[in-house]
């Protein structure tokens, strides 16, 4: 959130690719607030570290973080989508919306890393991969397919005319639509692997092991 506001923002991004080298310039109060939010605390952690000599600073800028957890959080985002994409909630269809997302355990590993290594500096982005919610969708159902899951999500993404036009009656702006849907973002995270020594989770597991933890916990259930 501190590197982008909207997808739109990787036009002006260099070579069109996100990197530690970027920062969000276009959240703003009303437009997209939790992102300037990250942003504002971000910059001034740096300011911070920058008045005095005692400690310094190291930060991981992570992506949408999936993956299994020890127990269910309801108000968690990264379960309450789950449990939509893993429920059925999506099966009508969905935008093409690019999502970066990377495992909770990379997460965890990269702020072990950042606090234990001598040489990690500056800004790491953490992203295992760029994909879509139908994307993801549709790695979760090679492992468990629907019926007998509800796993579902169409084979086409909603196309973005009718989706702008629907926007108003979807709780959806029509300013979001236009700058996120069915455009492709990149991140470099060569960083993260080079200086923190990531070895990313492939998305498939990530997703497929978050959902059985789901279904261990009996938050989604398979048909009989």
């Amino acid at each position: 959130a501190a590197t982008y506001s909207s997808a739109i923002d990787i036009q002006d991004a260099p070579g069109k690719i996100f990197t530690e080298e970027v920062w969000n310039r276009t959240s703003t109060l009303t437009d997209a607030p939790y992102h300037l939010s990250k942003t504002m605390a971000e910059q001034k952690a740096w300011v911070m570290a920058g008045s005095q000599t005692q400690w310094k600073l190291v930060t991981i800028n992570p992506g949408f973080v999936m993956g299994p957890g020890v127990k269910y959080h309801e108000s968690s985002e990264s379960y309450t989508f789950m449990v939509k994409l893993g429920g059925g909630e999506f099966s009508s269809g969905v935008p093409h919306i690019s999502i970066p997302v990377v495992d909770v355990r990379d997460v965890a590993a990269a702020h072990l890393a950042a606090a234990y290594s001598p040489d990690a500096t500056g800004r790491h982005i953490l992203c295992a991969t760029s994909t879509s919610i139908l994307d993801m969708g549709k790695a979760l159902a090679k492992k468990y397919p629907p019926p007998k899951y509800p796993v579902g999500c169409k084979s086409l993404p909603i196309p973005k005319l009718i989706l702008w036009l629907a926007a108003p009656y979807v709780s959806l702006s029509r300013d979001y639509v236009s700058k996120n849907v069915g455009l492709k973002m990149n991140f470099d995270n060569s960083k993260s692997r080079n200086e923190l020594g990531i070895d990313y989770y492939p998305m498939e597991t990530t997703l497929q092991e978050m959902y059985q933890t789901l279904l261990d916990l009996e938050v989604v259930k398979p048909k009989a």
